[in-house]
């Protein structure tokens, strides 16, 4: 059984759905990243407040690419972070801007 705690959400940011149909759910409020099957079961979640790696200060868009990377703007820590599809982190972009989508297009060098 999952906690309730795990799924509370004070604000779901964004959501994003993988080639698989896993749905990524931006948990704004709770500064983390939930994922979920198809049919809204729980699966995992990753992130915690702070400025680290893996840790997230107001995610507010969340988006996967082809190759399953996972692609989180870090509003209040004025970055992007990446993670593989293994969910281990795979780089970051901080440039002092405000990040409040992320956008994927072909063009666009990978972190």
């Amino acid at each position: 059984m999952v906690s309730e705690s795990l799924l509370f959400f004070g604000v779901a940011g964004d959501i994003a759905i993988d080639a698989q149909d896993e749905v990524y759910v931006a948990d704004t409020d709770n500064d983390r990243i939930q994922v979920f099957d198809r049919d809204g079961r729980f699966l995992r979640k990753w992130g915690s407040s702070g400025e680290g790696d893996g840790q997230f200060a107001k995610p507010v868009a969340v988006t996967v690419d082809a190759q399953g990377t996972v692609y989180v703007a870090d509003w209040r820590n004025y970055r992007v972070q990446a993670r593989d599809s293994n969910q281990i982190r795979d780089g970051s972009i901080s440039d002092g801007s405000l990040y409040w989508g992320v956008y994927l297009f072909s063009t666009y060098p990978r972190l």
